[in-house]
């Protein structure tokens, strides 16, 4: 299960890295929809890998605070109000995904190994089942979902927040898919090479 819980955050976080490949590739009159779908997964994981791995405010590792969300939020927003013709807009994203790569780097090289070595058993099951909770809200893109599919990174944090924070997480945990479902062919079952988000380039044949 120790394992699982890496396995599962960096999964996100190469999904988190297609996304930011769709955006930076997407012909100008597709950026607009590559942008909401990559803010609104950085705004489910950022409230499930909070509430895995901080579910006390602290009862096992300190909780690094909001500054880092408040930066995602910041760049989120500013690359919104920019809108895909503005010509500082690749700028912009590329801001963006430097903020998400440290939350990266941060969480792969230090949060969740510490989280790892401190949890009980049923404390990382727990979280499996939270960090698994992201793929669900995302998945629901109907009229009544969760979080909804448009709006600000705000709204869709705080909405995020409270749909994770109230789904159940008790009994056993269900299989799960190794690597995430957007089709891109992974090289190793569930993993991704860490690297720079926007630079990131797929394999040649």
């Amino acid at each position: 299960m120790d394992i699982e819980v890496a396995e599962v955050v960096a999964d996100q976080h190469a999904r988190i890295r297609d996304l930011f490949h769709e955006a930076a590739h997407a012909p100008v009159e597709h950026r607009e929809a590559a942008c909401s779908r990559l803010v609104r997964y950085l705004a489910v994981h950022e409230a499930a890998e909070h509430e895995a791995l901080h579910p006390d405010r602290g009862a096992l590792l300190p909780d690094p605070g909001d500054d880092g969300v408040r930066e995602l939020g910041h760049r989120a927003e500013r690359l919104e109000d920019l809108g895909p013709r503005c010509e500082s807009w690749s700028v912009q994203l590329g801001l963006l995904a430097a903020a998400v790569d440290h939350h990266v780097v941060r969480g792969e090289a230090d949060e969740v190994p510490r989280f790892v070595a401190l949890a009980a058993e049923a404390d990382l099951d727990r979280a499996v089942r939270t960090l698994r909770r992201a793929d669900d809200l995302v998945a629901d893109v109907g009229p009544a979902a969760d979080v909804p599919a448009s709006g600000s990174f705000a709204g869709q944090l705080r909405a995020a927040r409270r749909a994770v924070a109230h789904a159940p997480t008790d009994g056993p945990s269900a299989p799960h898919p190794r690597g995430h479902t957007n089709g891109a062919a992974t090289g190793r079952p569930g993993r991704r090479a860490v690297g720079p988000v926007v630079s990131r380039r797929r394999a040649g044949p």
